[in-house]
């Protein structure tokens, strides 16, 4: 069982890795960091972030309780806008920090750490290019997206437009400390977030501030990127030439797109919902959505405690050109076991234990947790199969699960009367995804044939 303790602390590494960007290493490059995390050197600091993801996600249960018992519908309303905006702001993020991670990994790899070091200086500058322009953009826009999202203050949005000025850049820091195997680095910056959030929520409150605590979505992002900037510079590199430089200064642009597609495909399921509800409602409306969405996301990661085990234990399986059917299987069952124990108690006896969470309030909420919460069981269910088919590089399970997202779109633009109904259409929206990802399981074998013959035509595959 020793023996087996860094392998383990690797995988889990490599899984908050992936986590942070929705989207899987290439298989050689994770064998590789598999290897090297499980070194002596490096597997402290493997224990010190998985140690430190724990502790940050219990950080952010405790900062999303305080909220709900603190806040009116009206400023949790806000919060919650201003956390949809950063979920789908790190679609972009995660694959820039993934894209950047890869490429430096790669380059400290072959040419040594100075390599690396380079091509952090060029994806920075390119970053802070990139998010000066959509900054502009986002700030020349800002009393036109007050109006839309209904947002009652201006400083909302200027406070996120400072989140994509630094967005990028700060991914390009993460993608560089992350590929150096800096973990210990990687476990201050998954501390740092939510306890500069936690932190600055308290102060606001105490000094009578409730209206602004969305500010601390801002605060928190802008503190983990002066930190994540300090780890970087904190390690002197030589320099390198100018013309290795200039070899050395290519984003790999393909790597990036099939990345920010698979993070699309991940986060708009618990991104535009949100944004769409505080366009539609009024804001007490807005603060319901956002609240009965929390509760839908503590089944989600109840139920996704088996995810991290999905892709590894998968892996080896097909690896070793075992048959992986019995496996899935078992992640099946315990995934759906966590899900329903999730949705008994903050579903069927949401009455019971959402007041006890989030306070009296969460009343108003409770008559809708049954059905909302069943919706939400499935959708944590049916993300089994579809990472599953994933790992088998079976994609097509993937892009049609993702068309769900449009009419997702369509339905809440149809129904957005009361957040009732917002809540009703993502809950059948959930219900397609898991029926839509049995079905595909069940004709897997000839959707892949299908899949196969549709690539190779395109000549993007060979025979």
């Amino acid at each position: 069982m020793v023996k087996k303790a860094p392998e383990k602390i690797a995988r889990a590494v490599v899984e908050i890795e992936e986590s942070e960007s929705n989207f899987r290493f290439p298989g050689r490059f994770r064998r590789k960091l598999l290897g090297l995390i499980k070194s002596k050197s490096t597997y402290l600091g493997g224990v010190y972030l998985v140690s430190a993801s724990f502790i940050g996600n219990l950080l952010n249960f405790f900062f999303n309780a305080y909220l709900g018992r603190v806040l009116s519908f009206e400023n949790f309303a806000l919060i919650g806008l201003m956390g949809g905006f950063q979920s789908f702001a790190s679609i972009l993020f995660g694959s820039y920090s993934t894209t950047s991670n890869y490429r430096s990994a790669f380059l400290i790899g072959k040419y040594g750490e100075s390599a690396g070091f380079s091509f952090w200086r060029y994806a920075r500058r390119l970053a802070l290019i990139l998010s000066s322009a959509m900054a502009i953009v986002w700030f020349t826009f800002t009393p036109f997206l007050t109006k839309f999202f209904d947002a009652e203050t201006p400083w909302l949005i200027i406070l996120f437009g400072l989140v994509l000025l630094v967005g990028l850049a700060n991914a390009a820091d993460r993608a560089l400390i992350s590929a150096r195997f800096n973990f210990a680095g990687l476990a201050i910056l998954n501390l740092v977030d939510p306890a500069v959030k936690l932190a600055t929520i308290l102060v606001l409150v105490l000094l009578g501030l409730k209206f602004w605590s969305f500010a601390a979505i801002p605060i928190a992002f802008l503190a983990t990127f002066i930190v994540g900037w300090i780890l970087v510079l904190s390690k002197k590199v030589k320099k390198t030439d100018q013309n290795q430089n200039k070899k050395l200064q290519t984003f790999p642009v393909k790597f990036f797109g099939a990345s920010l597609f698979t993070g699309f495909s991940s986060r708009a399921f618990s991104s535009f919902d949100i944004l769409m509800a505080n366009h539609y409602l009024a804001s007490v409306d807005a603060g319901k959505y956002a609240l009965i969405s929390l509760v839908g996301k503590m089944i989600y990661f109840l139920g996704g405690l088996t995810t991290p085990f999905i892709i590894p234990l998968i892996s080896r399986k097909e690896g070793a050109k075992k048959d992986s059917k019995k496996t899935l299987y078992l992640i099946l069952t315990a995934t759906t076991i966590l899900a329903v124990i999730g949705y008994i108690s903050f579903g069927l006896f949401g009455t019971i234990s959402i007041p006890i969470l989030y306070g009296e309030k969460a009343l108003a909420i409770t008559p809708y947790l049954p059905w909302f919460a069943f919706g939400m069981m499935c959708y944590t269910i049916s993300r089994v199969l579809v990472n599953y088919y994933l790992v088998k590089k079976v994609y097509s399970f993937t892009i049609a699960t993702t068309f769900l997202v449009f009419f997702q779109i369509i339905f809440i633009f149809l129904y957005h009367q009361s957040f009732a109904q917002i809540a009703a259409v993502m809950s059948i929206i959930w219900m397609l995804h898991l029926g839509l990802s049995i079905t595909f399981h069940i004709f897997a074998n000839r959707i892949k044939i299908l899949e196969h013959n549709f690539l190779v035509f395109l000549r993007l595959r060979q025979l």
